[in-house]
């Protein structure tokens, strides 16, 4: 999950979309830079448990939570 980004998940749609990965680089240390393949950046299901950390919690950008 490092290198996800707010604007990767799709709260509606319950899915996310990586695109980015964070890597370490020697003398600079951590990065965050594109997946090496488009395959890579599949849409996935977003866990529940995902969304349920999210709600609620301060500082982080308000949007739609859900139930099950």
């Amino acid at each position: 999950m490092l290198g996800l980004r707010w604007q990767d998940v799709d709260f509606e749609n319950r899915q996310f979309m990586p695109v980015k990965q964070v890597q370490r680089e020697k003398g600079v240390g951590l990065v965050l830079k594109d997946l090496k393949t488009e395959s890579s950046q599949a849409v996935l299901p977003l866990p529940e448990f995902f969304a349920r950390a999210r709600c609620g919690s301060p500082g982080i950008p308000a949007g739609p939570c859900w139930r099950s």
